[in-house]
C-alpha cells in the first residue's frame, strides 16, 4: 500500500537511487550497506557530487534513501540541520538548466518543417499537431504520446474536443492524468483560435488537419497512418530532424519539454500574471519559474 501510494515513475526512481546507495556502499566499508546515520547520507551526497551528478538527482536520490529509512525506522534524516545545508550547498553549486525554449518564430519553421522532414503529408500533419498543441498547452510530451513508463496515460479519442463557430473555436482537452495528478482527478485545458497571423501554428487548425485525415483507430488519440501509437522517442526524432531542417543553432540543447519551456516563456513575455501561469501550466507550486526563460541571449557552455 506504502508503494502503490507513489506514481510507477516515482517508484522506479526511488529504486535507482537504492541501488545507486548500494553500490556506493559496497566500495566503502566506513559505511552502512543499508543507510542508518548522517555519517552515510553526508558521505553519499558527496559521493554523488563528486562523481557530477546533478543537482536534481542528488535531491532526488536523498529524497528517495530517506524515505526509505523513514518507512524502516520512521527516522527522518532529510531534516537533519545537517543535510539540509549540505542540500543548499548542492543547489547553489548547480549549473543552470540549459534547455532552450521553442519559440513562436521557431515553432513556424518546425511546423513548415514537417512537410520536407516527414515520410508523408498525413505524418506531417500528425507531428505539427503535437508540435503546435505542447506548444500552446504546455504540455509534457508524456500526456500526449506514449513513453515506454506510462503507456496507459496518454490521450485518448475522446479526450479531444472542438467547440464554436468558423474564426470563434475552443480547443479543449482532457488531461485524464499527469504527473501531478497521480490520482487521475483529471483537468480540462482549453485552448483559443489563434488568429489569421498565426493560422500556420494556430493548435486548432493543425488539430483540424489531423482529424481530418487520422484512420479509425481505438486507444492513442495520436497514431500513424497504420493506427499504431506514436512515441516519444519519435516525437524527438522529428523534432530533432525538423530542426536541423530549419536552420536552427544548438540543435542538441533543443527537447521534447522545449515546447513546455517555450510556452511558458512566451506566456511570459506577454504579460501574463504568475497565478495564470501556473493555471496554464497546471503547476501548484513556483516552479514554474525554472521555466521561464528571461534572457534570448544564448548561456555559453563551457
Amino acid at each position: 500500500m506504502l508503494q502503490s501510494a507513489y506514481a510507477d515513475n516515482s517508484n522506479r526512481v526511488y529504486n535507482t537511487a537504492l541501488n545507486a546507495y548500494s553500490r556506493f556502499a559496497c566500495n566503502l566499508p566506513e559505511v552502512h550497506n543499508t543507510l542508518s546515520t548522517i555519517e552515510d547520507l553526508s558521505l553519499f551526497i558527496a559521493y554523488l557530487s563528486i562523481n557530477k551528478f546533478s543537482s536534481n538527482t542528488i535531491i532526488t536520490y536523498t529524497c528517495a534513501i530517506c524515505q526509505d529509512l523513514k518507512f524502516r525506522t520512521g527516522l527522518d534524516l532529510g531534516q537533519h540541520f545537517i543535510i539540509k545545508r549540505i542540500i543548499k550547498s548542492v543547489k547553489k553549486t548547480s549549473t543552470c538548466d540549459l534547455r532552450l525554449p521553442i519559440t513562436r518564430s521557431i515553432l513556424h519553421k518546425l511546423t513548415q518543417a514537417t512537410l520536407h522532414v516527414c515520410r508523408s503529408q498525413y505524418e506531417a500533419m500528425l507531428f505539427s499537431s503535437i508540435f503546435n498543441l505542447a506548444f500552446h498547452g504546455l504540455f509534457r510530451i508524456s500526456e500526449l504520446v506514449a513513453t515506454q513508463q506510462a503507456r496507459g496515460s496518454i490521450l485518448r479519442f475522446n479526450h479531444v474536443c472542438i467547440t464554436g463557430n468558423r474564426h470563434n473555436r475552443t480547443l479543449t482537452i482532457k488531461l485524464a492524468k499527469s504527473k501531478t495528478d497521480q490520482l487521475s482527478h483529471s483537468c480540462n485545458v482549453s485552448l483559443r483560435e489563434q488568429t489569421c497571423d498565426n493560422i500556420v501554428t494556430c493548435p486548432i487548425v493543425t488539430m483540424e488537419h489531423y482529424l481530418r485525415a487520422r484512420p479509425s483507430a481505438f486507444g492513442s488519440f495520436y497514431v500513424h497512418a497504420d493506427g499504431r501509437a506514436v512515441t516519444a522517442s519519435q516525437c524527438n526524432h522529428v523534432l530533432q530532424s525538423c530542426l536541423k531542417f530549419a536552420g536552427v543553432a544548438y540543435v542538441s540543447r533543443y527537447s521534447s519539454h522545449s515546447f513546455r519551456i517555450g510556452g511558458c516563456t512566451s506566456l511570459a513575455r506577454m504579460g501574463v500574471s504568475e497565478e495564470e501561469l501556473k493555471l496554464a501550466g497546471r503547476w501548484r507550486s513556483d516552479t514554474y519559474k525554472k521555466y521561464v526563460r528571461r534572457s534570448t541571449v544564448i548561456p555559453r557552455i563551457y
